[in-house]
């Protein structure tokens, strides 16, 4: 394996440690299955909910997602990975 892949999972792996420290100190719900909600992901990306979902509507977000009703659910290491990656790699 390329030392490069080491540390980019290593890095993820800090940064996805925080991103659930972050969740809990905001009281952001975190489901079993390791995804927050809309608004605990924004506060992860540093946006408001309705930029997120703007986001999305314009098709320029391509961060995986779950539907549970109208509400979206996002993988909290998709988070950390989308935001090691950068914004322009998606």
């Amino acid at each position: 394996m390329d030392p490069l892949d080491d540390d980019r999972a290593a890095r993820i792996a800090e940064l996805e440690r925080r991103l659930y420290a972050r969740l809990r100190e905001g009281g952001y719900p975190v489901a079993g299955d390791g995804s927050t909600s809309e608004a605990g992901a924004a506060a992860c990306l540093g946006c408001c909910r309705s930029a997120l979902a703007k986001q999305h509507a314009m098709g320029k977000l391509r961060l995986p997602y779950r539907r549970n009703g109208r509400s979206r659910w996002y993988a909290v290491a998709d988070l950390a990975r989308f935001m090691i990656d950068g914004w322009h790699n998606r």
